[in-house]
């Protein structure tokens, strides 16, 4: 197809990329192919999906560019230019919420970014958690010391229950993760090595029979009549019964505000810290804290956004630390 233009941009073929060409976006239905071809001429390829990494390259090369021209329509895990107008008093509540600047900053930074699709906005008006801090765990997200019992809702291949081990210093009960994806499950028990951690290869929810969409990081769950491979959805009211928590962690590819409802019991009764993912779904970011907020337990409020992968920036892994002050 080289030599086609669309809206203007001219399309090249594989072959007529070279090392000067400066940085390669591939957008194609081939992309396997196309990035094994220009790989083995040791060219670099970016996945579409990893646009926003793009965006902090090119910064870093202080090159010339027009981001206007940049945008993905398919990513899976956001929805783009989402209208948030009949959410206005929902969206003040939560900002009255929040317990400071950076918390609603960063609530700001994500909101603007779902009405428009800015990532280069959101890049320069987001306060990012140094890379170096452990998403959830690391002690500075936290009034008191974490301990006790985690419970880990999107287990994936043990990286959360492996940092929550090193930020504790081991001192620890006991890390029950959750993960239907059967590839991340395996790799969890081949990772995690601790025997104070089991991993059950269930969904969190309501409880019920759903599917699983995907394989890998970012795997969902979702209700359809097309045929994929059946999982459980537990609740954790009804799995874990009378069982202590300390901590629920919850990244869950939006089934977050779900799983919170199916494990209202827990929450009123023994009142852990909450560290839960708001960036899967638009409304996420105001009706997860809403409704920990109605539950009247007393939870504190905080926003922060993580930088998923070292030395990347990342739209994702915006994440609510709810504590209750003095619950120790």
């Amino acid at each position: 197809m080289g030599g086609a233009e669309l809206e203007g941009i001219k399309i090249y073929a594989p072959q007529e990329i070279n090392k000067q060409s400066g940085i390669v976006l591939v957008m194609c239905h081939d992309f396997f192919n196309v990035k094994k071809e220009l790989e083995e001429r040791k060219i670099d390829v970016y996945y579409k999906y990893d646009i926003y990494y793009i965006i902090e390259e090119l910064f870093k090369r202080q090159m010339n560019f027009r981001y206007e021209k940049i945008e993905c329509y398919d990513i899976p895990f956001m929805e783009w230019k989402v209208s948030l107008e009949k959410y206005t008093q929902e969206i003040e509540k939560v900002y009255k919420l929040l317990q400071d600047e950076a918390s609603k900053k960063c609530l700001t930074a994500r909101l603007e970014l779902l009405k428009t699709g800015d990532y280069v906005d959101f890049y320069l008006n987001c306060p990012v958690v140094d890379a170096d801090s452990k998403t959830y765990f690391a002690p500075e997200l936290w009034a008191s010391p974490l301990g006790g019992i985690l419970v880990d809702c999107g287990g994936y291949i043990g990286d959360s229950a492996l940092d929550f081990i090193e930020c504790t210093n081991g001192d620890f009960q006991e890390v029950i993760s959750f993960e239907p994806n059967k590839s991340n499950y395996m790799k969890y028990l081949q990772n995690v090595k601790d025997n104070r951690c089991i991993v059950y290869p269930y969904g969190v929810g309501m409880s019920g029979i759903s599917t699983m969409n995907g394989e890998g990081e970012g795997a969902y769950i979702r209700q359809t009549e097309e045929v994929y491979d059946s999982i459980r959805v537990i609740s954790l009211d009804d799995f874990l019964k009378e069982k202590p928590i300390s901590i629920i962690k919850m990244d869950i590819e939006g089934s977050e505000l779900s799983a919170l409802k199916g494990a209202e019991t827990l929450i009123k009764k023994y009142r852990p810290k909450l560290a839960i993912c708001l960036y899967h779904k638009p409304n996420d970011i105001f009706e997860i804290p809403l409704y920990l907020k109605s539950l009247e337990l007393g939870y504190t409020f905080r926003i922060r956004q993580h930088c998923f992968h070292k030395d990347k920036f990342d739209i994702r892994d915006t994440i609510l630390y709810a504590e209750i002050l003095g619950n120790e």
